[in-house]
């Protein structure tokens, strides 16, 4: 620091470890600011220099200069002097008497030039005197401000007795280039230090951080604090390359991140959409039939239910309204023509009764199936069938012809009254009466308890039936949603397409910084590469500070 300054301002041997840290740079005139532990500041300054003592020192300065040039020139003259040869040396004597003669003539500008040393002589004791007295008089007020700069530079370890953390020294002499400070890095100072270069003051010269023994050299003392501002330079320019460099890979990094999360966006969006389709329309069909099945079955029994009703009620008022005709019959003739008409209406009666039940059995079926429809595709529902096909069929489903009730639509039915002419003669109106009532009722009666087990035993054909309507309606509504899916495909592979050309200028210039990056760090590896120890010491400088 004492080179430095180009003065000796500091003792170093009156300095304490953990004192106050010295931040050196140049100024507009010589003071120093001491920084308190409570973070007040106090300037000291030199005492102000008036012109007149200043000019008066300098006088005597060149008085002092001219004294010494006026004597090295009488002293030139005194050297022309010849040296006269012995008596014997006689060889010598004509260049002796030449160069006598010559001194003589010039013996008058020595006389001359001794006159003005004389004269130069008493004029510099005279300036002398009075500068003399000027530093005679300034000197405590110096002494005093180098007393004060080294008290707040030599305490102890601040907080200790001592409240000075930092003295910053400015100073106008030394070998302190222009525009460079220089920071003692302690304790103190370290916790907010703010550098570009870090290095290690020895002996022998000025090294990088690190080990004893093993310290990068960065040169002499004179070599590197001539070389400051172009070292310093190419340190902050290495600092700040890194510092882009880290913050740019980070940047990169960081867009490359969320580049990958829109492509996963887009390769989510189609298989969202592809996880949807129905691979196996089988399988599919089958695993919602199974689900439904307990509403099949519920409506299938229902259905019967109603169907066997019907059929009861029906065949009983057949049976009732016959019945009631033969027991009306009161002659042979009147028997004769209830039985014959009961004969020609038998088919016909009950291959009616026979449709309507499978007319109502099939509308409840074909009910029942437009029922069950909503339940049936509500899975596709979610996986992209639109609304408007999500809703109740106007009609129900057509549904496939189911055969029922064959004994009651049979031909060939035998003849209520089968007995023979000569055989009715010998029996009684009443009797022949009553056997016909008799047989018609048995008739009925067993006719109305096959058509019943016909009915319960066609219930296999309503599943059947009822089935293929909700395989049908399924695949439908399959094909639809497919359709749907395949335009909803088409318009999302647009759309990502869209987004894709929006995102190419983005990735086009991150393709560009990440080969300029690439550059950058190339650039910075061949520095720390070809000079290692301003790398350290650059390092060092990132780190310096306590708070990074």
């Amino acid at each position: 620091f004492n080179d430095l300054c180009g003065e000796k301002l500091f003792d170093p041997f009156d300095r304490a470890p953990g004192c106050a840290a010295i931040r050196l740079r140049r100024g507009s005139g010589r003071r120093f600011t001491v920084q308190r532990v409570d973070g007040g500041l106090q300037v000291y300054e030199t005492p102000e220099e008036h012109a007149s003592d200043v000019e008066t020192v300098r006088a005597a300065a060149l008085a002092r200069t001219e004294v010494d040039r006026r004597s090295t020139t009488l002293a030139d003259f005194d050297r022309e002097r010849p040296n006269k040869p012995r008596w014997w040396q006689l060889w010598k004597w004509p260049g002796y008497l030449a160069q006598r003669g010559k001194f003589r003539k010039r013996s008058e500008q020595r006389l001359l030039t001794a006159a003005g040393v004389s004269e130069a002589q008493r004029q510099f004791e005279a300036a002398e005197r009075a500068a003399n007295e000027v530093i005679a008089r300034t000197t405590p007020a110096r002494d005093l401000y180098l007393s004060q700069l080294r008290a707040v530079a030599s305490g102890g370890a601040a907080g200790v007795g001592v409240e000075y953390v930092e003295v910053e020294v400015e100073v106008i002499e030394g070998m302190l280039p222009e525009g460079v400070e220089v920071l003692e890095l302690t304790g103190a100072s370290r916790a907010s230090a703010e550098v570009d270069a870090v290095v290690i003051i020895q002996k022998d010269g000025v090294y990088a951080p690190g080990l004893m023994g093993s310290r990068p050299r960065l040169g002499d003392l004179t070599e590197v604090i001539a070389g400051l501002p172009m070292m310093l330079a190419e340190a902050r320019s290495l600092a700040i390359g890194r510092r882009y460099r880290d913050k740019i890979s980070v940047a990169v990094t960081s867009l490359d991140q969320a580049i990958q999360r829109k492509e996963d966006n887009f390769r989510e969006r189609i298989s969202a959409l592809e996880a949807m389709r129905v691979t196996d329309p089988a399988g599919f069909i089958e695993v919602q039939l199974a689900r439904v099945q307990p509403q099949v079955i519920g409506s299938v029994n229902t259905v019967l239910e109603h169907a066997s009703v019907h059929l009861g009620s029906e065949l009983a008022q057949v049976r009732a309204e016959w019945v009631e005709a033969l027991a009306k019959a009161s002659s042979g003739g009147d028997l004769a023509t209830v039985v014959s008409r009961i004969d020609d209406a038998w088919e016909s009666t009950f291959k009616r009764v026979a449709e309507e039940v499978r007319l109502l059995a099939m509308g409840g079926i074909g009910g029942s199936a437009r029922d069950l429809y909503v339940e049936l595709i509500l899975p596709l529902v979610g996986m992209g069938l639109p609304e408007q096909h999500a809703k109740p069929p106007r009609a129900a489903p057509v549904l496939a012809p189911v055969s029922i009730l064959h004994c009651l639509t049979a031909s060939g039915t035998k003849k209520l009254d089968d007995t023979g002419f000569f055989a009715g003669l010998f029996r009684s109106f009443e009797t022949r009466k009553s056997e016909v009532r008799a047989k018609a009722a048995e008739r009925l009666e067993r006719l109305q308890e096959v058509a019943a087990l016909e009915l319960m035993e066609a219930e296999p054909k309503f599943h059947g039936a009822i089935r293929a309507a909700l395989v049908a309606q399924l695949a439908g509504a399959i094909d639809i949603q497919t359709r749907t899916l395949d335009t909803s495909l088409a318009t999302e592979r647009t759309a990502i397409a869209a987004e894709r050309d929006q995102l190419a200028p983005l990735i086009a210039v991150r393709d560009l910084v990440r080969h300029d990056l690439g550059r950058l760090a190339a650039q910075i590896a061949r520095i720390e590469t070809e000079q290692p120890a301003l790398s350290i010491a650059t390092t060092a400088a990132e780190t310096a500070s306590l708070s990074h």
